[in-house]
């Protein structure tokens, strides 16, 4: 990880070293990484990053189709190497990793706009682990002060007219929108399906997280296939850079059931989507699907 770590500081010096010369020639990404937010993203952006054929990013969050949209396509170049210093590297593309951009309701149309020919890579995790990640993640960033059982219950109220005011108002942060949605961002299918229309099914590979991480090498080599690159074979060891609080055992067990019941329809229709089974757990037979469920159930099925 030195290696790589000190790629990317020589990528944002040559950003800031050439300036506007940057600005102007930088490429395009050839990929991107859209989510989801605590679902291994991180650990996916950097085992690729080790594969001679892909330039360094000057950053791997850029979040240029979510909140920085308006600062134009030059500022969201200068990110990106130039196609001409790429290839005397002997390299195809560069790509970033903005977690946030599969749920963002705006991200998928306006990165078909911009990226006519770069593919994308959504990497789905088990949304009941999913939450319970997000929220001990902005709990020690400091964004979260209500417990976890409070946090989901408040989530309708937190949202209420976050996506309508992001449609029309372009600069809206939507700082409870990207802070609060612990259960919303779980439901991947209409996720899924705006990014599927925006940019076509074949331009989008979805991994999951689990399989990622009990097989990091296979999903590497999707992924490379995905792109078109060689394979790489000195990619070296792949392990997980979650952050503390991503496992879901210090939840409260019937929290942990109810949030099973209530993602379980949810998760049948993003299996239905992919035509495969994911490999989470279902609500035990005394729970039922549906039961018990948060009032974010009575958001309806919108997914953003």
């Amino acid at each position: 990880m030195g290696q790589i770590s000190s790629r990317i500081r020589r990528a944002r010096n040559d950003v800031t070293r050439v300036g506007r010369r940057v600005r102007k020639a930088g490429s395009l990404p050839g990929f991107v990484v859209i989510g989801a937010q605590r679902g291994g993203t991180t650990t996916l952006f950097h085992s690729l990053l080790r594969h001679p054929m892909i330039g360094i990013p000057a950053r791997k969050e850029v979040h240029y189709f979510d909140s920085a949209f308006a600062r134009g396509e030059l500022w969201y170049r200068s990110f990106f190497p130039s196609s001409r210093r790429m290839e005397r590297n002997g390299q195809r593309m560069s790509g970033e990793a903005t977690p946030s951009y599969l749920f963002h309701p705006l991200a998928a149309e306006r990165a078909a706009g911009t990226l006519l020919e770069a593919k994308f890579v959504a990497v789905l995790r088990d949304p009941v682990a999913r939450a319970w990640s997000h929220h001990a993640h902005q709990i020690a960033l400091g964004f979260e002060t209500l417990p976890f059982e409070a946090a989901i219950e408040a989530e309708v109220e937190r949202l209420a007219g976050e996506e309508d005011r992001i449609r029309s108002d372009p600069a809206f942060q939507a700082t409870r929108f990207r802070r609060a949605s612990y259960l919303a961002r779980g439901e991947y299918a209409p996720q899924l399906e705006r990014w599927f229309s925006a940019v076509g099914k074949d331009r989008v590979l979805v991994l999951v997280s689990e399989e990622f991480f009990a097989d990091p090498l296979a999903s590497f080599r999707s992924v490379e296939g995905f792109l078109e690159l060689p394979h790489w074979n000195d990619v070296g060891p792949i392990t997980s850079r979650y952050a503390p609080g991503s496992a879901t055992e210090e939840m409260r067990d019937d929290t942990r059931e109810r949030l099973r019941s209530y993602f379980a329809p949810k998760t049948r229709r993003t299996e239905e989507l992919l035509g495969r089974e994911l490999p989470w757990p279902r609500p035990t037979a005394t729970t039922g699907e549906g039961r018990n469920s948060f009032p974010a159930a009575r958001r309806g099925d919108s997914g953003s």
